[in-house]
């Protein structure tokens, strides 16, 4: 008899959960790994370096990633790219010791010129990969001195973990406006000196 009804409990007690779980208006699965493009607000001066952020959001073991970065050419260069310490160390790394990290290769130029860079990093060494929310790296854009806007776009993004498994990714992509105006920087003179 108390077999029969600590079974019928445990039967009621699994409804119940399955019930609870299938209303649940959050997914219990792990948010998704994501790539996100952050680039300053507001209008940017059409002369000088542009530093667009590379965040990584909700990642675990994150050990590399890469991807080409789309863009329109007429309004923007890109001039390189900072590995961020987070995902390792990039100077005197001791890989025995510390994760360090690199950048894959220079910004092919040719199709730079083109609205696409490739652009990636990886890290190896003693420990895992990262996890949670991080910059990666930062992405230095140069005006053409054209005004305008134009959307940066991630495309054929990868990420890998430590042990180069590879993992589903979103990306986020940004826009950034330029304002078209060239500065001009005139020397000083001072009238004391001249003539001398």
């Amino acid at each position: 008899m108390h077999r029969v009804l600590l079974g019928g409990m445990l039967a009621l007690v699994a409804a119940i959960v399955l019930g609870l779980l299938a209303s649940s208006p959050t997914p219990l699965s792990a948010a998704t790994p994501t790539l996100a493009l952050v680039a300053p607000e507001g209008v940017q001066p059409s002369d000088g370096v542009i530093n667009v952020q590379l965040v990584a959001r909700n990642v675990s073991d994150l050990a590399a990633f890469e991807f080409d970065l789309l863009f329109d050419p007429s309004i923007v260069r890109v001039s390189g790219m900072t590995v961020e310490p987070a995902l390792g160390a990039v100077l005197n790394c001791a890989a025995a010791t510390t994760r360090c990290a690199l950048s894959l290769g220079p910004i092919d130029v040719s199709t730079a010129n083109e609205g696409r860079a490739n652009i990636g990093a990886l890290s190896y060494g003693a420990g895992t990969g990262l996890s949670g929310e991080h910059v990666l790296a930062v992405i230095q854009l140069e005006p053409t001195g054209k005004g305008g806007s134009t959307t940066l776009r991630l495309a054929d993004a990868l990420i890998s973990d430590s042990s180069a498994r590879p993992q589903q990714v979103a990306v986020e992509d940004t826009s950034i406006e330029f304002d078209g105006r060239s500065r001009v920087f005139l020397p000083v003179v001072n009238a004391g000196e001249v003539g001398r």
